[in-house]
């Protein structure tokens, strides 16, 4: 799914999954897959919000994506 990540749809979104705790449940879904694991590369990673939660399991995260407003977020998330 492409979206077109400005800050209205930035702070929707962010919104949207802190309340829903959806992102950190898909976090906790994908943990057993990577328990071994300690890097990760997430292709088309969003706004990186599974990403942060899976951040204190690994040692290192690459997050790449299209959207150049996705990635500034996600760089001032970290």
């Amino acid at each position: 799914m492409r979206m077109n990540w400005n800050d209205t749809t930035i702070k929707s979104f962010v919104s949207a999954s802190e309340y829903t705790g959806f992102h950190e449940e898909l976090a906790n879904q994908i943990r057993p897959y990577i328990k071994n694991s300690k890097t990760l590369c997430d292709i088309g990673c969003g706004l990186g919000l599974i990403d942060m939660h899976l951040s204190k399991d690994l040692d290192y995260i690459t997050c790449v994506d299209i959207n150049e407003n996705a990635i500034n977020y996600l760089e001032k998330s970290i």
